[in-house]
């Protein structure tokens, strides 16, 4: 069963650019890769740009040479939709909101990820959390790989 989820980071213009992800979604998994290895405005942008995916990982883009698609994933590789499954572009890119209250009421996933300002946020079912990284959830999962 999966647990979905959304991620997506605001523009300076204020509007959101949000992309789908159906595995993993809980603040241990994808709140924990998010934390670890998506810190960084750019590499933010780099992964919500490519659409919606199947499952978030340690890294965007596969190595050189590499055979890496959704029946045959590179490790450690995030496997997208529209890249890795061949699905159409236009029905799994990215989605921009005019502001944080439309993503926020349109968004309906068990997890809604937010980056904005180096900072991860998320929307749950029955929460809002501003800084992800300082929850209990995501701080066992990161002291684990120390």
């Amino acid at each position: 069963m999966a647990t979905r989820s959304s991620i997506a980071y605001e523009r300076e213009d204020g509007t959101i650019v949000s992309s789908y992800c159906h595995y993993d979604g809980y603040l241990q998994s994808a709140g924990a890769q998010l934390v670890r290895n998506y810190s960084e405005a750019e590499k933010v942008e780099d992964l919500v740009v490519l659409g919606s995916m199947s499952y978030l990982s340690d890294r965007i883009y596969p190595s050189v040479g590499s055979n890496h698609s959704f029946e045959t994933p590179e490790d450690g590789i995030t496997v997208f939709y529209h890249r890795d499954r061949g699905e159409n572009l236009e029905q799994t890119a990215p989605t921009v909101y005019d502001s944080f209250d439309a993503w926020f009421e349109a968004n309906d996933q068990e997890y809604n990820y937010l980056y904005v300002d180096g900072t991860w946020q998320c929307k749950t079912y029955d929460r809002f959390i501003t800084d992800i990284a300082n929850t209990d959830e995501v701080k066992s999962i990161l002291k684990e790989l120390i």
